[in-house]
């Protein structure tokens, strides 16, 4: 409902009328509110003050970021953020490996592959 299909993917959702949804006097079921939910802050504010629906659903902010639906149901029950996983780290590892903020990548690189492997043997 907050993203129009002939919009496809592209622009944002329009919460204003899931939030309309949910106030009409008439409507007795369950709303759940869905578009551009990327952080916990963003579900917090949707789900809260803005529209007061009864839930939040998690799409496309979910694509490259699983852990999302742990941290948003955290901040939820506890108002905090939970501390970044092993797989963001190695993700912002990665993307910023090439402009010199990641010494831990460019120093293992020099290891050759099977110095990693179980009894130090290469799969190669």
């Amino acid at each position: 409902m907050g993203a129009p299909v002939h919009r496809c993917t592209g622009g944002e959702a329009d919460w204003t009328l899931i939030g309309e949804v949910k106030n009409n006097p008439r409507m007795r079921i369950p709303i759940i509110g869905n578009g551009d939910v990327t952080s916990p802050e963003i579900a917090l504010q949707r789900f809260g003050g803005e529209t007061g629906v009864d839930a939040v659903m998690i799409g496309r902010g979910s694509i490259g970021a699983p852990w999302l639906f742990r941290d948003v149901k955290h901040f939820l029950q506890t108002g905090e953020h939970l501390p970044p996983g092993i797989v963001p780290l190695v993700s912002q590892c990665v993307e910023t490996a090439g402009k010199g903020e990641c010494g831990a990548t460019r120093r293992n690189s020099r290891y050759p592959p099977y110095a990693a492997s179980p009894g130090g043997h290469s799969s190669l």
